[in-house]
């Protein structure tokens, strides 16, 4: 199942996505959210850009340990045009009716999870906004239509 492959080969921080300590264990990390960056894809900021961030994160001798919540942490700074904006507020703001509407829909339980980070390499992380079943995972977007 996805959960046992995800368990056995990821270390997996069990805080809530954007509380103090999921900021910290993402703090020098390429995440899922920074990867449009990375590839060149995205039109606010360049793979060079996010290096410099990345660089700069892992050099900072700050400790971002405070629970900053949606209005902070390391990230606060960088603008990859998916950092805090009025979409993403909206987005996370209806993050959970989305997932509760989800589960209800599938009559399935969705898990919340916090941050995935590979094993090798350990600079590379994920966090999925849900665990659905044994073998699934769902990722939440809010457009505005």
């Amino acid at each position: 199942s996805l959960a046992d492959l995800l368990e056995r080969g990821q270390p997996h921080l069990r805080a809530p996505q954007r509380s103090g300590r999921w900021f910290t264990a993402r703090r020098g990390r390429l995440t899922a959210s920074h990867f449009g960056a990375a590839a060149g894809l995205c039109n606010v900021a360049s793979p060079r850009d996010l290096h410099r961030h990345l660089e700069a994160a892992l050099c900072d001798d700050v400790a971002y340990d405070s629970d900053a919540g949606e209005a902070g942490g390391p990230d606060a700074d960088w603008d990859d045009g998916a950092h805090e904006n009025e979409n993403l507020s909206r987005g996370v703001r209806l993050e959970p009716l989305a997932r509760d509407a989800y589960s209800a829909s599938l009559c399935s339980d969705v898990e919340e999870t916090g941050l995935w980070v590979c094993t090798e390499p350990s600079w590379l992380g994920a966090s999925p906004d849900g665990l659905v079943g044994d073998d699934g995972l769902i990722e939440i977007k809010a457009p505005r239509v």
